[in-house]
């Protein structure tokens, strides 16, 4: 297994969850398009915000331009997701598929620890036994799974 050089997936963490998923992406679709070096990953993904940022409005506007300032701002940081991408891509399918599961799991638990439970879960959890309060769907999902686990014994 490749692990993320110290610092690459940090480098993300200054974007909103929901965000980190698509500019993260950029940087896979730069390597599978042929950038093989981290200059040119990073030069393929500001072009990208760059050319985005141009035909956008309001708030995606500022989100584009937020994804240049940080390339500019955090050579380092962006290098070093850079090269973590390279790495992942030259894995087997079967692993990169792994760590792209992972990754959205992450981020998905990551949003999710952001909006209260849904009435689905509330439900869900009722239905299945428990009855204290839950701070976020995060936590209503952990549970449910885990109360799912416990049924199937």
């Amino acid at each position: 297994m490749v692990e993320t050089p110290s610092g690459a997936d940090a480098w993300l963490d200054r974007f909103e969850p929901e965000i980190r998923g698509v500019l993260g992406a950029a940087f896979y679709d730069a390597v599978r398009a042929g950038a093989n070096f981290p200059t040119a990953v990073i030069a393929v993904v500001r072009q990208r915000y760059v050319d985005r940022a141009h035909l956008a409005e309001g708030e995606r506007k500022e989100v584009y331009r937020s994804a240049i300032r940080a390339l500019a701002e955090d050579r380092a940081g962006a290098t070093a997701f850079a090269k973590a991408a390279i790495a992942r891509e030259k894995l087997p399918a079967s692993e990169r598929d792994r760590l792209r599961k992972e990754a959205r799991e992450r981020g998905k638990q990551s949003v999710w620890a952001n909006r209260p439970a849904s009435s689905a879960q509330c439900a869900l959890l009722a239905g299945l036994g428990y009855r204290e309060p839950v701070a976020n769907m995060a936590e209503a999902s952990r549970i449910i799974e885990r109360l799912k686990a416990q049924r199937h014994r």
